[in-house]
């Protein structure tokens, strides 16, 4: 984590007195900030192998829950999909653009409670291939 963005997520943690929750997202490497607290141009979607791309929130046309297991991201350039498990908060934070960032946690890895917000797989294919 970059030295600015644990600043940043310092200071939100210290305004919104929810030190435990943000911790344990941290902890994770899997989740997002919680609440909205500043201006979030962009989604940071940070893949397993290193790699990530910027997705700017005025460029996502939709959003696609699919029963709590599935959140397809639909851009004009990309379609993202998302698949874990307890996706029904990170829908509710994207549709008011409070993601900040998200990245995947194979399920191999994955020892966090049933409860948690878990992304085990992100796919990103161009909007001229078309959805899967």
């Amino acid at each position: 984590m970059m030295g600015s963005e644990a600043e940043d997520l310092t200071l939100e943690m210290e305004e919104s007195g929810d030190e435990n929750e943000l911790q344990e997202n941290l902890s994770s490497d899997c989740f997002f900030s919680p609440g909205r607290r500043r201006f979030v141009p962009f989604l940071d979607i940070r893949f397993v192998d290193g790699d990530s791309i910027g997705l700017r929130y005025t460029h996502i046309d939709a959003l696609l829950f699919t029963g709590g297991k599935a959140i397809t991201i639909i851009s004009p350039l990309y379609r993202v999909k998302l698949e874990g498990r307890n996706l029904k908060t990170l829908y509710q934070r994207l549709l008011t653009e409070s993601v900040v960032w998200i990245s995947e946690l194979p399920e191999e890895h994955d020892k966090l409670a049933a409860s948690a917000v878990v992304i085990n797989s992100i796919k990103l294919v161009s909007s001229d291939e078309g959805s899967e």
